[in-house]
């Protein structure tokens, strides 16, 4: 994945943010389990709201549909992340 250095706002940082906030604190505990590499959570956080909105637009066109893949990542059988 190629990161592109986004600087965070103040507001990010200090976790006020209620959509980004917990992105960062899962990016964090990602981090500290050795799931990703420890870098500037802001810049993982950042490119993870990007790429999922970034499948709104062509969700909302009716482009495709996640209900399916959604629920199969609901069921047990899902692998934890």
């Amino acid at each position: 994945m190629a990161f592109f250095f986004f600087e965070a706002a103040e507001d990010f940082r200090s976790r006020r943010s209620p959509i980004l906030g917990p992105i960062a604190g899962a990016v964090v505990k990602w981090m500290a389990t050795g799931k990703l590499q420890k870098v500037d959570e802001w810049e993982i956080t950042l490119e993870l709201w990007a790429l999922a909105r970034g499948y709104l637009t062509p969700y909302r066109a009716g482009r495709f549909d996640i209900s399916v893949r959604a629920r199969c990542l609901n069921s047990a059988s899902a692998p934890q992340i």
